[in-house]
């Protein structure tokens, strides 16, 4: 946790909250909306979230690798095409497995696992797990594998 002074110190961000106490994540999270903010159509590049928040935060306040939020990240780097096309690539995963579900939900393997990815999703708007290759390789093959099953 940071106190409210020391982000009133960092000019660069133009976070304003009310209370004393601000989390990490939301200092994380507005740079990853300026970022956006400047280049909303393309974004700044693949993995340049660290790049970028070094180079606007020149006090070397509160660096990070990532945005702590998938969908944040992508706005970040990839801008708005990217972020659409990941959603949209999300959002009809998930309408597949809950179609699977009401089909054949005698399959606990595919409610467990349904549920499992769905966990690993929430999971991603707050934390970097996806930006760790296995983890979200293991997503995609669970997924794959719900999805292949008759």
């Amino acid at each position: 946790r940071i106190n409210r002074q020391q982000i009133q110190n960092n000019s660069n961000l133009n976070l304003n909250k009310s209370g004393n106490i601000v989390s990490s994540r939301d200092i994380y999270w507005g740079q990853a909306l300026k970022n956006f903010e400047e280049n909303p159509l393309t974004g700044t590049g693949l993995n340049t979230y660290k790049e970028v928040s070094f180079e606007n935060n020149k006090k070397g306040f509160l660096k990070a690798d990532a945005a702590h939020n998938f969908f944040l990240q992508m706005l970040s780097d990839g801008g708005a095409i990217l972020f659409l096309s990941s959603f949209w690539l999300l959002l009809s995963l998930f309408v597949e497995l809950i179609n699977k579900i009401k089909k054949n939900n005698k399959n606990f393997f595919h409610i467990a696992f349904s549920f499992g990815t769905m966990g690993s999703f929430l999971y991603a708007l707050v934390d970097i797990s996806w930006q760790l290759p296995y983890v979200f390789l293991l997503f995609w093959v669970i997924t794959a594998q719900i999805l292949a099953e008759e």
